[in-house]
C-alpha cells in the first residue's frame, strides 16, 4: 500500500502543472499570461499578475509558440512582416487613447515628413506626441524639450537675420565698424544660436523615439486612463470602455 501511494505521489508530482498560459516570442521572450482570444493575426491576453487589468494584444507574426495551461502547445508559422502591418493595410485613429498598446511593438518613423507608424497605425506628429505622453514619460519629456529648442532656434535665427540685414544701413554710411559689429552679432545669433538650437532640438526629438523603442516598448510604464465613451460600435450606438 505504501509503495502504491509513493508511486501515485511520484506520478502526480511529475505531471506538468501550468498555472498560466505562456507566450513564447520569436526573440525567445517568455510572457506569462491568461489568454482571452486567439485569431489568425493576433492574440489577446491579460498579464498573469494582473488578471483584471487591461487587455494586451500581440501579433501572431511575433509569436513562436503558445504553451497553454493544459500543456497543449500551439506553434505559429512565421512570415516576413510587411510595411504598415502584417497585411500591408494602414489604419488611422483620432486619439491616442484609442491605440491598443502592444508589448514589444516599436514606433517606426516614416519616410514622409512628420509621419510615424505603430504597427499598422499611422500617426501624425500630434497623435505621436499624445501617444508618447500616454505611454512613455521620458520620451515625452525629450520630445517637448526638442520642440522648445526648435522654437528657440527659430526665434534666435530670426533675430540674427534681422541684425544682419539691418547692418547693411551702416555700409551706406561707410561705418564699417558698426557694420562689422552688427553683422557679427547677427551671424552669431543666426548660426551659433538659431542653427545650433534647431539641430539640438531635432536630436532631442529623435532621441524621444529611441527612448520609447528601447525603454518603454516592452511594457506599459504609465497606465492609460480608463475612459467611458459614447460612440458608434459594430452593433450601433453604444458605450465603449477604454483602458
Amino acid at each position: 500500500m505504501k509503495k502504491f501511494l509513493l508511486l501515485l505521489l511520484l506520478a502526480v508530482t511529475s505531471m506538468p502543472i501550468w498555472a498560466q498560459d505562456i507566450i513564447v516570442t520569436n526573440e525567445s521572450e517568455r510572457i506569462d499570461a491568461n489568454i482571452t482570444e486567439v485569431s489568425d493575426t493576433e492574440v489577446k491576453y491579460k498579464k498573469k499578475e494582473n488578471p483584471n487589468g487591461p487587455t494586451f494584444v500581440i501579433s501572431t507574426a511575433k509569436i513562436s509558440s503558445i504553451i497553454y495551461k493544459n500543456g497543449d502547445v500551439q506553434t505559429f508559422k512565421q512570415t516576413a512582416p510587411e510595411k504598415g502591418g502584417t497585411n500591408g493595410t494602414i489604419k488611422t485613429v483620432r486619439e491616442a487613447e484609442d491605440i491598443v498598446f502592444i508589448p514589444g511593438q516599436k514606433i517606426e518613423r516614416s519616410d514622409k515628413r512628420n509621419k510615424y507608424y505603430y504597427g499598422d497605425i499611422e500617426l501624425d506628429e500630434s497623435l505621436y506626441k499624445d501617444f508618447l505622453k500616454l505611454t512613455c514619460s521620458d520620451a515625452y519629456k525629450s520630445y517637448n524639450t526638442g520642440e522648445a529648442f526648435i522654437w528657440t532656434g527659430c526665434f534666435l535665427g530670426g533675430a540674427g537675420l534681422g541684425l544682419m540685414l539691418g547692418s547693411l544701413r551702416y555700409v551706406g554710411r561707410d561705418d564699417l565698424t558698426a557694420w562689422g559689429c552688427c553683422f557679427g552679432v547677427g551671424t552669431a545669433l543666426a548660426v551659433g544660436g538659431g542653427v545650433g538650437f534647431i539641430v539640438g532640438g531635432a536630436n532631442k526629438q529623435s532621441k524621444a523615439l529611441s527612448i520609447f523603442n528601447n525603454q518603454c516598448a516592452s511594457s506599459l510604464n504609465y497606465k492609460q486612463a480608463l475612459t467611458l465613451r459614447v460612440g458608434v460600435t459594430q452593433n450601433g450606438l453604444g458605450l465603449t470602455l477604454n483602458f
